[in-house]
Formats: C-alpha cells, structure tokens, sequence
C-alpha cells in the first residue's frame, strides 16, 4: 500500500517480529518513512515530501 503511492500511512493490525520490523525499516526507511508504535500496532507512515517524489 505504502509502495503504490496511493496512501501515505499504513497500520499494521497485526504482530511484527523483530526481523519483519527491521526489514521494514531498512526498506522503507531509506525513502523517508517513519515507523511508530500506535495503539499496540506499528504505523508506519511517508512524510509528504518522500510520497510526492
């Protein structure tokens, strides 16, 4: 979702281990995302900058 350019915020309603969460990290990360922890779930989110370009 985040990589079609469509939404700028996913939540991952579901459990992320530790090496989903890092490979998501480096994946994402490298373009701008940030990765928080919401409500026991991790959002991960594009700054609007990073989703325009």
């Amino acid at each position: 979702m985040i990589s079609s350019g469509k939404h700028q915020e996913v939540e991952l309603a579901f459990d992320v281990d530790a090496d989903t969460f890092f490979m998501l990290s480096a994946n994402y990360g490298n373009s701008g995302a940030k990765i928080a922890r919401h409500d026991n779930h991790f959002v991960l989110r594009l700054e609007k900058e990073a989703a325009s370009g």
